[in-house]
């Protein structure tokens, strides 16, 4: 008897820790985004290309957001770009600068795919 009420003090020392564990685990996260290209056309050139800017909004503060950027041009050669920073307010603005950060140029005619994914946090 005294061995299966030491198993039921642990077993409930487990599930109280784990519930605490849970409840003190950051939610992070990014609650929406808004996805611009600054100037939305451009012709070939390299300067002074655009700027793609991400409108993160709902951020918790003093998390690190990590987003990878990946353009494809018309030829299906890819190009990325990583970026970071530390939210300092529920809103903020990620940027990119296209070709500049990517190392390359622009060199095609036609639409270019752009999309941003984010690694940290681990959006859910």
């Amino acid at each position: 008897m005294r061995a299966s009420r030491k198993r039921l003090q642990l077993l409930l020392l487990f599930v109280a820790g784990s519930l605490i564990m849970l409840g003190l685990a950051p939610q992070a996260h990014a609650a929406s985004y808004t996805f611009t290209i600054i100037p939305s056309r451009t012709q070939e050139s390299n300067t002074p290309g655009v700027i793609l800017a991400l409108n993160v909004t709902g951020a918790s503060v003093g998390t690190t957001y990590k987003f990878t950027w990946t353009v494809t041009d018309p030829s299906g050669n890819v190009k990325n770009f990583a970026n970071q920073t530390v939210a300092g307010s529920t809103t903020f603005v990620m940027s990119a600068a296209y070709p500049a950060r990517f190392g390359t140029n622009i060199n095609f005619v036609g639409n270019y795919t752009v999309s941003v994914q984010q690694n940290n946090p681990n959006p859910r």
